[in-house]
């Protein structure tokens, strides 16, 4: 009998042994099926609920953004308000995608004959029509093209409160919009104005439910016609005259740069602070919330580790049991011929296979119980009148992976002892019971 035949009956002794204490053997697996189980379902519970905290960033692209302001402090004789020939500098740094000055406004008139409805506006280049982000909003229409028109896209609250029959029907239509605030004069102070211009819609977007709250009564404008408009300058005049300034030096207040990666985000910024400019990122924000679901991941899995070594335990006293009960089975193997090698390796094999499949009921207890336990939530928020994100467990193939692994792991380190015990055992000893 060569190596593999040899394995092969060996295992098969193995798997009739344990069906031969069913339900013995059947108790000890369901301990390390309700440890995967627990472990599977807190671990799946924590990466469900940082991948809802990190989404929005993802969804809206914010990830590979940057914020540059000028620094705090005016070097002597040198000016720190961030201009255009600023955006020239940071468009031309090799990892940048696009860089466009950061313009919103408050109190954005828009008319549609007989009806009106007062937005926020928010500025962004012709050019981020190549990014997915902001399409995945669209709901008819397009992005800006790159005619001389000025186009604007309006939320659907706009649509609505304009009385306009459908976002469909929104596109192609003309609207007034009325804009007031400071603006510069031709002699380049500042001084109040107010804007009248006819737009064009262009598309309607219906923003996502956690960013509602700030953009829902909003219009998104071409950033080169808004910089021209007044109030836009307004924020960056202010915080010029803080500093100590003078309000007609006063440049753009923050510049947004977008990275070509996300990988790129953190050397990106280095680059950017060399050239003299603050900077933040989402990314160095959200490593702080990986952080702390990486400690929640490690807490719960401490505690998912405990009930593995409960179930460990409990094959360990299985094996040791039926150790016990099989003395004159080993010592007839060991007349026949087995060598202790394949008592050893017989009386692992039962207990890798409890293992195995402690870990694969566990995986299938952990799937029906995040099931269950997303329809308890979600019944009990309808029942609360709460609006709540839905609860969401993310099993992924590494974790399921990791969790059986881990699972086989416990099971062999617990059935070492009684194999070697029953490795050692001498013949006789073990014939005589």
């Amino acid at each position: 009998m060569n190596r593999i035949e040899r394995l092969n009956y060996l295992v098969g002794c193995a798997v009739a042994n344990l069906a031969r204490s069913r339900v013995r053997a059947g108790l000890t697996i369901s301990g390390i099926a309700i440890a995967t189980g627990a472990l599977l379902t807190m671990i799946s519970f924590v990466v469900g609920l940082q991948n809802q905290a990190e989404r929005p960033f993802q969804s809206l692209g914010l990830l590979s953004q940057i914020r540059v302001t000028a620094p705090r402090e005016k070097d002597a004789g040198k000016s720190t308000a961030l201009t255009r020939d600023t955006l020239d500098q940071l468009r031309a740094l090799p990892q940048v995608e696009t860089a466009y000055p950061d313009l919103r406004l408050t109190n954005v008139v828009l008319r549609s004959g007989d009806y009106q409805t007062t937005a926020r506006a928010l500025g962004l280049p012709r050019e981020l029509s190549l990014f997915g982000p902001l399409k995945t909003m669209l709901v008819a229409g397009d992005f800006f093209g790159n005619s001389e028109e000025f186009p604007i896209i309006v939320s659907l609250s706009c649509v609505n409160d304009l009385n306009i029959a459908s976002p469909t029907e929104a596109v192609g239509q003309r609207l007034q919009v009325e804009v007031a605030g400071m603006q510069r004069d031709e002699s380049g102070r500042f001084q109040w104005g107010k804007s009248t211009m006819d737009v064009t819609v262009v598309g309607v977007f219906d923003p996502p439910p956690f960013a509602r709250d700030f953009v829902d009564s909003g219009v998104v404008m071409p950033v080169d016609r808004m910089a021209d408009l007044p109030g836009s300058m307004f924020e960056a005049m202010v915080n010029q005259l803080r500093s100590g300034g003078e309000a007609e030096q006063a440049g753009f207040n923050q510049i947004i740069v977008r990275s070509r990666r996300v990988a790129d985000v953190p050397d990106l910024e280095k680059k950017i602070q060399a050239m003299g400019f603050r900077t933040n990122s989402m990314v160095t924000d959200i490593q702080e919330i990986r952080r702390f679901f990486l400690f929640l991941q490690f807490l719960l899995g401490a505690v998912g580790t405990v009930a593995m070594v409960v179930g460990g335990l409990g094959i360990l006293n299985t094996m040791l049991m039926s150790l016990l009960e099989r003395k004159r089975e080993i010592g007839i193997y060991k007349s026949m011929g087995a060598s202790s090698t394949d008592i050893g390796v017989m009386f692992l094999t039962e207990a890798v296979a409890m293992g195995f499949l402690g870990g694969v009921g566990g995986l299938l207890l952990a799937l029906v119980v995040s099931r269950i336990l997303a329809l308890a939530a979600h019944w009990y928020s309808l029942r609360q009148d709460v609006d709540m994100p839905s609860v969401e467990f993310q099993f992924s193939l590494g974790l399921i992976t990791l969790a059986l692994g881990y699972a086989v792991f416990i099971t062999t380190l617990s059935g070492l002892y009684p194999a070697m015990r029953a490795a050692r055992m001498h013949p006789l000893d073990a014939l005589r019971g």
